[in-house]
């Protein structure tokens, strides 16, 4: 069985939606972020009521902080409970599926490779600053609209690099959490975070992207990775912090590529996402 480990805090109505494509055919389990105006008791109900679907609302989640790992961690966990789930994917709310449900069988089924985005940086001074500094993202949200802060992170950050400060931790890869994992995969992904680990990441940027790649490539499963995460998504110069929306002019594209998901695609009413739903479904069973 296939799982989706699913972070959302869009919108109640196309998540709702979504997991009714999704549920038909995995197990979804989804974190609700506490900001969203649907993380209350009574939305999380109707989600649950959904065959096939585990909702939770733990944590609000500025971006780039130690919570949005802690949230994917704790539905990892859940999902792990159930034997029957052999292969996790970790998607958005806005990511959806772009080959036919039984391409998704015939492709992970006896399928042991783990397929994850994969950047070495053992060689690159820029990114390790990501970890070689005390990052406060729990603390300043630097998506605020509050000014304020963002520039007081910001002072923080060049404070220490001015005051030589290193924290004594090294991590040799990074990459974007979205990812398509095995099952020994995930329970490595999860003994990895150690309190000691978790304390550690909470200070990285970013600190999700620094789980999968460095808990894998660092095990007895390194051999089994394939450094392709599998998702379609266009970044240019307008989207630095995420890529942008897609619509139907990316279709051929989309086809033509290797993904198995797409992102992002938000709205159940664009012709994209009308065209990729009829191809999941179709002669899925």
């Amino acid at each position: 069985m296939q799982a989706i480990i699913m972070s959302a805090y869009r919108d109640f109505d196309e998540l709702s939606r979504l997991l009714d494509i999704y549920s038909k055919y995995f197990n979804c389990y989804v974190h609700i972020d506490k900001k969203s105006a649907f993380s209350d008791s009574q939305h999380l109900e109707i989600l649950n009521s959904k065959n096939n679907v585990y909702a939770i609302s733990l944590y609000k989640i500025k971006w780039g902080s130690y919570y949005h790992l802690l949230s994917l961690a704790t539905l990892l966990k859940e999902a792990m409970k159930n034997k029957e789930n052999t292969r996790f994917h970790l998607i958005s709310d806005a990511d959806f599926p772009v080959k036919s449900y039984s391409e998704f069988e015939r492709f992970f089924d006896a399928n042991e490779h783990n397929y994850i985005e994969v950047c070495d940086i053992t060689n690159m001074p820029v990114m390790q600053k990501r970890y070689q500094i005390y990052h406060l993202q729990h603390i300043f949200d630097r998506k605020s609209k509050n000014k304020l802060f963002i520039y007081i992170d910001k002072i923080i950050r060049n404070l220490q690099y001015s005051l030589g400060i290193k924290r004594k931790t090294t991590y040799a890869y990074k990459g974007l959490v979205w990812g398509s994992i095995t099952r020994e995969a995930a329970k490595i992904c999860l003994d990895y975070l150690t309190q000691k680990r978790i304390a550690n990441l909470k200070y990285c940027e970013n600190s999700e992207e620094f789980w999968l790649t460095n808990a894998i490539l660092f095990s007895r499963l390194k051999n089994t990775v394939v450094r392709d995460n599998l998702r379609y998504a266009v970044w240019d110069y307008k989207n630095v912090n995420g890529p942008k929306v897609l619509d139907i002019s990316n279709l051929s594209e989309i086809e033509l590529s290797n993904a198995f998901f797409a992102r992002k695609i938000i709205r159940h009413d664009d012709p994209l996402y009308i065209a990729l739903q009829d191809k999941f479904t179709d002669n899925a069973y």
